[in-house]
């Protein structure tokens, strides 16, 4: 069971993988680093706000969807969170609204367009209740259908020869349509637990989501600040086109965090549901998964260092060749995001959200320090650096100095062990 979840999850990826290395490309030739890093810069915005309106959820969604026992348990919390998600959702909309119409860009009516797929996005807890019942493949099916076309439109805009603009509205699109299809197929066929009414509607139940999620949700925050964080103050402090520089080394060096994401996810509801009866097992069985991807990391990270200006020439062409030192430091990155992806949901499963808002708070601090310093000196590649040491302190470094997450930091320790990674694999084959 374990291992068809992850196929099913890795599925969607592998083709938005392959689609996006292809469009990503055209885009980026056809735009030019400054066309390419405006288009970039505002996915980045889009993916800071899309934390922000999940409330924090996302994890702690899965884990209610298990403990579930009956389909009105289900219904509550799928409605509940949904109502929630899509009022966070409009609220954010019209603050952004206002905002940008107060500051008056030419640009800004664009790039409402785009950030309007939150809105859309909010139907994402359907998939995530479902993930915590071991269901994976509405939403990947339906996923896969909205990245298509949308990219479909890309590449038609790259031959067409398309103003920007409308590279922004292919955003809306693929996340209308995803979100649209995941609503209607999941009605059709699983309504007993994802039926959606405001009358399933538990104000009790919103008021428990809330004030265990709060902490997610600026921990959430802090993650994707300082993973977009670069781009950000690379585009205030160098301009458009090293925005453009930096985002196509790290669409290849973030490309394959898919497999770590679906991996976490697949066994994730399952350490839920013995948790409390063998918690000393799980936690053996947590160490295995964190061995793996560590390993996993570094096995990426050898290969993008041996590839990687191959890679770039032939994806992007001589523009961006600067691409390639950034895609070679940038990649390490993935063995600390591995480790906070696993320790996260941990953290789920002990209710102490808390100590992820420190961490990663602790790590967007380094790295905006370090952009600051960085940056004017070695411009992209220091923005690299500072991704990589933040995410360091966040994800491994900060476990060591706080009393309840030392034993995790242990555990990370032992994920280098070589012994340790052969034993993850039998045992990850082994799960069902």
């Amino acid at each position: 069971m374990v291992i068809k979840n992850v196929l099913w999850q890795m599925s969607e990826k592998i083709i938005r993988l392959s689609v996006t290395v292809i469009v990503g490309a055209l885009m980026a030739r056809y735009l030019g680093p400054e066309g390419f890093g405006k288009y970039n810069y505002i996915t980045a915005i889009l993916a800071i706000m899309l934390v922000v309106t999940s409330l924090g959820f996302n994890r702690i969604l899965v884990r209610e969807s298990a403990n579930c026992t009956s389909e009105i348990e289900h219904k509550e919390v799928v409605s509940t969170s949904l109502f929630l998600r899509l009022a966070s959702s409009i609220f954010s909309i019209i603050v952004i609204s206002l905002f940008l119409l107060y500051f008056g860009n030419d640009n800004n009516l664009f790039y409402l367009i785009s950030l309007v797929s939150v809105v859309f996005v909010s139907f994402d807890v359907i998939d995530y209740h479902l993930q915590g019942q071991s269901i994976f493949k509405v939403a990947t099916s339906c996923r896969v259908v909205g990245f298509i076309i949308a990219s479909l439109l890309r590449v038609w805009f790259v031959y067409s020869e398309a103003n920007l603009i409308y590279f922004y509205s292919t955003v809306l699109i693929e996340y209308l349509i995803s979100g649209l299809l995941i609503f209607i197929v999941s009605q059709k066929k699983y309504k007993n637990i994802t039926n959606i009414s405001f009358r399933y509607f538990s104000y009790s139940k919103a008021k428990s989501l809330l004030k265990e999620s709060w902490p997610e949700i600026i921990a959430g925050f802090g993650a994707i600040i300082f993973m977009k964080m670069d781009q950000i103050m690379l585009q205030k402090l160098q301009g458009d086109a090293s925005v453009g520089i930096y985002s196509a080394a790290t669409r290849i060096s973030e490309a394959w965090y898919f497999i770590p994401a679906a991996i976490v996810a697949a066994v994730f509801p399952l350490f839920m549901k013995k948790y409390n009866e063998d918690k000393k097992e799980v936690m053996k069985q947590i160490s295995c998964v964190m061995s793996l991807l560590v390993w996993m990391s570094i096995f990426a990270a050898i290969f993008v260092n041996i590839v990687g200006d191959y890679v770039i020439h032939l994806i992007y062409g001589v523009r961006y060749l600067e691409s390639s030192i950034v895609l070679k430091l940038h990649i390490w990155a993935g063995i600390f995001l591995c480790m906070g992806i696993t320790s996260g949901s941990w953290l789920v499963a002990e209710k102490k959200l808390r100590l992820n808002l420190y961490r990663n708070l602790s790590g967007l601090a380094l790295n905006f320090v370090l952009n600051i310093l960085l940056i004017p000196i070695y411009g992209t590649v220091g923005a690299a650096i500072a991704t990589i040491f933040g995410l360091a302190m966040a994800f491994f470094i900060f476990d060591l100095f706080h009393k309840d997450l030392r034993a995790m930091f242990w555990i990370k320790l032992s994920a280098f062990s070589p012994l340790l990674f052969i034993r993850s694999i039998k045992y990850i084959l082994k799960l069902k």
